[in-house]
């Protein structure tokens, strides 16, 4: 996969490579809209961010290579610098491609809840139980 190709291009061919054709299955699986999909697909929206690639890397279980090669493809890197992208890199090396576990690696590392890579999930850290949108349970 050349890495000159722009976003749209990689991310189509990430899709076929994967054998994915229903698009509503993966945003179903990283929190994102069908339409905001479609238009990302498109080429339609410009100002894609580097959360929206990460996730879509990891709802598409890329491995590390393959995430690189997309995030390059917008304009982005994981940075060895930053702890959220430190996290973020090792959770898709070990093939860790649940959005809450992820998400708490990153809490458990540090990273604001703010800042969380997938925050419609709305996970709250109790000592053992992870809170989904206010119902218990554990991972």
């Amino acid at each position: 996969v050349a890495s000159s190709a722009t976003f749209p291009v990689m991310l189509q061919k990430c899709l076929d490579i994967k054998g994915i054709k229903k698009h509503q299955d993966l945003c179903d699986r990283i929190g994102m809209s069908i339409n905001t999909f479609a238009a990302i697909i498109r080429g339609k929206y410009s100002n894609v961010q580097k959360d929206t690639v990460l996730q879509i890397c990891i709802g598409l279980e890329l491995c590390t290579m393959q995430t690189e090669e997309l995030l390059d493809s917008a304009g982005f890197s994981l940075s060895y610098g930053k702890m959220k992208d430190v996290v973020i890199r090792a959770c898709i090396h070990n093939r860790q491609y649940n959005p809450i576990a992820i998400d708490r690696e990153l809490l458990d590392n540090g990273v604001e809840a703010k800042d969380l890579l997938f925050p419609k999930y709305k996970v709250l850290m109790t000592p053992r139980t992870v809170l989904l949108n206010g119902e218990g349970g554990s991972i």
